[in-house]
């Protein structure tokens, strides 16, 4: 197996997705709003969510259990500077109980001018404790690019550089890009109608690593409507160590079916099928199963889903091990960015 068998296809889903990014209007309904570009960055904030929760985690353990969640409000509170925090926490349970809690500080600089992109240059601290363990804290900086495709929607690339206090591997550099939802509070950006043909969700996720290992993860998915209550999609992650030369490809493809009863919260189902190809396996490790649970949409072009999946694995495979059919049962709560595609001008 050789690094092509990740790098060339996550190469062409990152570039197709910032491709896709320059070619539409990130927004959930008919128009922007007029005369957005001209409003500048203030009164943005930019949030982020992601938690999970899955009992039953080992199949011999019925009481384990794993919970995570990670939170991010950074608002642009004048004109060169945002300014917000992230704390992360983590509760691990099996034959006790284990709690990891981080509280970061982030602030950056907006450089120069423009109402719709920026560069800037911050710093970065944080502070981390966890049970039967001494804390430790983490200070960085880091200096990228803002652009606004929407109102409440920016394409972020950006390098940083961490260093960490008290651990083996103590300090990381890495560049990313990714899209990152804003809620604004002037001209609050009400949900007309519910999204449909010509309306899509896509969110990525491009991570480089460069120390204290070089990896590569590329996390990406798109889900176009085909009608309000319909809608299909795929959603791809790859990672690569290109040290030690291998890596792992996730492919999953699903449809969903809504329940169009309201604006702002709409109950659906999924039904999708899944394929995870490591470089040192012969053979993939397949799943399929369905999701229940609600979207709520923040504002137009960003929304929340909380679903409930059922997992089901045919037989894996790992290094010398084998691992028969089992399943797996998680709750997730999640962002998306959503887009409507437009005309070049």
């Amino acid at each position: 197996m050789t690094v092509s068998w990740v790098t060339k296809p996550a190469a062409a889903t990152l570039l197709a997705t910032l491709t896709l990014g320059a070619a539409l209007t990130a927004h959930a309904q008919d128009s922007l709003p007029r005369g957005w570009r001209g409003q500048g960055f203030v009164g943005s904030t930019r949030i982020g969510l992601a938690a999970s929760y899955q009992p039953n985690l080992l199949s011999s353990a019925p009481r384990a259990s794993l919970f995570s969640a990670s939170v991010a409000v950074v608002p642009i509170v004048s004109d060169h500077w945002e300014v917000g925090v992230n704390p992360i926490l983590t509760r691990a349970s099996q034959l006790g109980t284990y709690y990891q809690g981080t509280l970061a500080v982030v602030a950056n600089y907006l450089l120069g001018s423009g109402d719709v992109s920026r560069p800037y240059a911050g710093g970065y601290l944080s502070e981390t404790g966890a049970t039967h363990s001494r804390g430790s804290a983490a200070w960085g900086i880091q200096a990228g690019w803002l652009h606004f495709l929407s109102p409440t929607i920016a394409l972020r690339a950006e390098a940083r550089f961490r260093q960490y206090l008290g651990l083996a591997h103590n300090s990381t550099g890495d560049v990313f890009v990714t899209f990152d939802p804003y809620i604004r509070d002037r001209a609050n950006e009400r949900i007309e109608k519910l999204p449909g043909l010509g309306v899509f969700d896509a969110t990525v996720i491009a991570d480089l690593e460069l120390r204290p290992g070089t990896v590569g993860q590329i996390n990406g998915a798109i889900a176009p409507f085909l009608a309000r209550w319909l809608q299909v999609g795929g959603r791809e992650m790859f990672a690569f160590q290109f040290d030690q030369n291998e890596g792992s490809h996730y492919l999953e493809l699903f449809g969903r079916g809504y329940l169009p009863v309201d604006r702002r919260i709409v109950p659906f189902a999924d039904l999708y099928t899944s394929v995870t190809q490591q470089t040192r396996e012969v053979a993939p490790d397949h799943s399929h199963g369905e999701r229940v649970g609600v979207r709520g949409y923040l504002t137009a072009g960003v929304a929340m889903d909380i679903a409930w999946e059922w997992r089901d694995y045919t037989e894996g495979h790992g290094g010398n091990f084998v691992f028969p059919p089992h399943e797996e049962r998680v709750m997730t709560v999640s962002l998306t960015t959503q887009f409507r595609a437009a005309r070049a001008r």
